[in-house]
């Protein structure tokens, strides 16, 4: 298969039970295979003309996408994109909108967290892509 592959995760973490996580174990398994069957890491606007290109991609820019998923890309050669809410970069405390509140106050609120303008820039000089999920998270 020649067209490109688009992964899009959320979260990168070993115990959050939300559906928007997935493990660091599985992450790695699925993109292992993923190269192994030969394809090449691009970002999303690149995998748009690429052949056998695998864009792995993050909405959110939960702070696992750093912590948890960067070094594993790292250790694989892959670059990723990161589409972030833009008015919630840097902001202090969980990020929130419908559907995540439920994690508010517990023990994997930390997973919320976004990241910050100079973590974004970091990820960047590294070849990863940044790009709006909106400003707000809204409900589109």
């Amino acid at each position: 298969m020649s067209r490109p592959v688009v992964l899009c995760y959320h979260a990168v973490s070993a115990d959050w039970p939300a559906q928007l996580a997935v493990t660091p174990e599985r992450f790695e398994q699925q993109l292992r295979l993923l190269v192994r069957r030969g394809y090449r890491g691009a970002t999303f606007a690149q995998a748009l003309s690429a052949k056998k290109a695998l864009a792995v991609t993050f909405d959110d820019g939960m702070r696992s996408v750093l912590d948890r998923a960067a070094p594993i890309l790292r250790g694989l050669g892959l670059p990723a994109t990161v589409f972030v809410p833009t008015d919630l970069v840097g902001r202090e405390g969980p990020m929130s909108w419908p559907g995540v509140e439920r994690w508010h106050g517990g023990p994997h609120e930390r997973e919320l967290v976004a990241l910050g303008w100079d973590e974004l820039r970091a990820l960047h000089a590294e070849g990863w892509e940044i790009a709006s999920h909106t400003r707000t998270h809204a409900r589109l």
